[in-house]
């Protein structure tokens, strides 16, 4: 078998994996799979979704010791086929609009939409925003690539392996499992499209499941009638809004708001009939929430921000602040949301458009787009034509946006009027066929730096240890995905493989360098760093370019469970991380040391203590047990580091104490979990000294148990 043959395979593995297939299962359709079926990439993964589909699931797979992990990955079990697909292939999986229509039988807007109700399913679940579960879909990818499997252990196809027995008197499918040499055998004849209304394989769990095991009728968990008025209270609430924002109800049909109450009924409905069980245990608490969520979310922007914010008295009692970002944090998706349906709305005639006709356009509108327009504005939105682009462009502002948000913080007011682009949308371009906008980027990525500034210097001016705004933080992610993409080409959602630099990406770093809208921002240090590596090679990046993670605002928002990275890096370093060593660590440049997320810190470390750069590795430690320069020399030279290879580089817990912030990382060395502890002191994660004896950990056996 050649190695694109085994790279599909084990895509195939990690997709069945993701989408909740056992381990045996996957086995199965490895071994089962024909060489002449092995014609290319989508076939073998579209072979694969088929089969997944038609598996039955007994039990969900532990796929991580992190329990947080665990469950988001079996939350994402209980969803649609079609949401679980969505989710998987756009954050795991890199294809092209074409691919997915192929792969899936659903138009790219279609898959598009499932991937929202998606995000949406889960962050009501956590009672969160999407942007965090995007987050955590990022970190559970970690614990899926640590179950790759090894090409090796791939099953011989010609050893087919016994089909695992099911117990059929514990499950029953509305959808009879289809053999798994049927479905290989009869793929070419699409036994059936992935948007065909096909019921779920339902796990018959709860009092539904319990009561058909007994052949006793089930009592719903949920009355019908209280189910039909929830039904009927959202339809009355779609009517109002439609009225309210000017919209079709096509467009009502849309909005995110809609999308997730209607989910979440449906996630009732299923209940009742034994597909899932109810992850919050309390069926009267799941209800309230679902009323809470009409009550609060289907409503006009306006009524939506005065509604958070009145429930964050619960909270943050009569603080404006904290109020402010409590009310702008949860407001947040829903606003990036109805801007996008009022762009496109806008922007239906848009081909009509030219900068000659704007003037007629705008003055002598059509009666239907004069009451648009208004509508708009008593929501809260204003409007402005681009003719660079031929478009016209929605924010939030206006007067009435003013007088109604005046309860709000003035920078959460300025927040909302200059509101980024969301993740999603931003973000779609780099795992698409459309080119990456990396001006619009860059841009994007100075106002998010901005604003987060100007939020945590608002913290810090709290003057309190245990007040930290949610707001800031939730941005950073989306801060770090777009230095991610303006200096690598792709954000952490996407594989990075070492891509060529491209034309416009280099033409966007000089124009960050030389224009003066980005003088004193991080945005124009982090560029610096990567074009300062690529002058020395003429611009022909260096292995690993796209591998490094800048956090400029990690040491303010504190350590937290985020990215780590599960490839191999070699000590001593080479390529592109040895020439950041060499440029920035040995020629001292802290600045440039504290834009680093600490992960690399710990890398550049090690690689000193190799090299014998004993000043070096004394510069990157802190703690109150440090010694002077003197005694930390004698100590660490009494060893001889061969460190070899080191992956699987992750934070696992931190603590914070009032001024008192440490952090704690593990990794994999020569095969040995490894912990590292680091200290904030001087505006930057050092590692932390514990004692003289932490430097025989990073001693090979061999060298340890060597005749002095």
């Amino acid at each position: 078998m050649d190695q694109a043959n085994q790279q599909w395979l084990i895509e195939a593995n990690q997709l069945l994996l993701q989408l909740g297939v056992s381990p045996e299962h996957r086995r199965t359709f490895l071994a089962q799979i024909q060489p002449e079926q092995l014609t290319d990439r989508i076939a073998v993964l579209k072979e694969a979704l088929l089969f997944a589909q038609s598996s039955e699931h007994d039990e969900i797979e532990k796929v991580s010791p992190h329990a947080d992990d665990q469950e988001l990955h079996e939350a994402i079990q209980t969803l649609p086929f079609n949401q679980k697909i969505s989710l998987s292939l756009h954050h795991y999986h890199s294809f092209t609009e074409s691919e997915i229509e192929q792969l899936t039988s659903l138009s790219y807007k279609e898959f598009h939409e499932q991937e929202q109700s998606a995000l949406s399913t889960l962050a009501d679940r956590w009672q969160t925003d999407k942007s965090r579960i995007d987050q955590f879909l990022s970190l559970l990818q970690e614990a899926y690539d640590l179950q790759e499997p090894d090409p090796e252990e791939l099953p011989e196809q010609e050893e087919i392996p016994e089909e695992p027995t099911v117990n059929k008197e514990k499950k029953k499918s509305k959808w009879p499992a289809i053999a798994t040499g049927g479905i290989l055998a009869a793929a070419a004849g699409a036994i059936f499209l992935l948007n065909d209304p096909i019921p779920e394989v339902p796990e018959e769990t709860g009092a539904a499941g319990e009561a058909e095991e007994s052949g006793e009728e089930a009592e719903p968990v949920f009355g019908e009638g209280q189910l039909t008025e929830l039904d009927e209270l959202i339809k009355s609430r779609k009517e109002e809004l439609s009225e309210a924002l000017g919209l079709s109800e096509e467009e009502v049909n849309r909005l995110n708001v809609i999308m997730n109450v209607e989910s979440q009924l449906q996630f009732m409905r299923d209940i009742n009939e034994g597909y899932h069980e109810n992850p919050h245990g309390d069926n009267e608490q799941m209800l309230t929430m679902l009323i809470d969520e009409i009550e609060w979310y289907t409503v006009p922007p306006m009524d939506m921000l005065a509604a958070f914010y009145e429930q964050a008295d619960e909270y943050y009692g009569n603080t404006e602040l904290g109020r402010s970002d409590f009310t702008v944090n949860m407001f947040i998706d829903n606003g990036q949301n109805l801007i996008n349906v009022y762009e496109e709305k806008l922007n239906e005639n848009k081909e009509l458009i030219t900068p000659e006709s704007r003037s007629s356009y705008l003055e002598d509108l059509p009666e239907k787009e004069r009451e648009l327009r208004e509508k708009m504005k008593e929501n809260g939105f204003t409007y402005d034509y681009d003719t660079e682009k031929a478009e016209f462009t929605v924010t939030m502002g206006g007067e009435v946006f003013e007088e109604r948000t005046d309860f709000l913080h003035p920078a959460y007011q300025d927040f909302l009027k200059s509101m980024p682009p969301s993740e999603n949308e931003m973000y779609q371009s780099v795992s698409n066929e459309t080119e990456i906008d990396y001006a619009d980027h860059a841009a994007t990525a100075l106002e998010l730096e901005q604003h987060m500034e100007t939020f945590y210097q608002l913290e810090n001016e709290a003057a309190d240890d245990y007040f930290q705004l949610g707001l800031p933080r939730r941005l950073s992610f989306h801060y770090s995905e777009l230095t991610r993409i303006l200096i690598g080409g792709s954000g952490i959602s996407v594989s990075r493989t070492d891509p060529d630099l491209r034309e416009e990406q280099l033409a966007a770093w000089e124009d960050i360098l030389q224009d003066r809208t980005f003088e004193n921002s991080y945005i124009r240090d982090i560029v610096s760093i990567q074009y300062t590596i690529g002058e020395k090679y003429e611009f022909d990046m260096p292995p690993g370019w796209t591998e490094i993670d800048f956090e400029p605002f990690y040491t303010a928002a504190g350590p937290g469970h985020e990215s780590g990275f599960s490839r191999r890096v070699e000590v001593p370093l080479q390529d592109y991380l040895k020439d950041v060593y060499d440029t920035y660590i040995l020629g001292g440049d802290r600045e440039a040391i504290k834009l680093l997320h600490p992960k690399f810190i710990i890398l550049f470390y090690f690689h000193a203590l190799n090299q014998k750069d004993y000043d070096i590795a004394y510069s990157l430690m802190g703690g109150e047990e440090l010694p002077d320069y003197s005694r930390f020399e004698e100590i660490v030279s009494e060893y001889e580091y061969g460190f070899g290879s080191f992956r699987d580089l992750f934070y696992r817990s931190g603590m914070q104490d009032g001024e008192d912030v440490e952090a704690t990382f593990t990794m994999q060395m020569n095969g040995n979990e490894m912990y590292i502890d680091m200290r904030l002191e001087d505006d930057m994660f050092k590692v932390k000294y514990t004692d003289d004896r932490m430097f025989r950990n990073y001693v090979t056996e061999e060298e340890e148990d060597a005749p002095d």
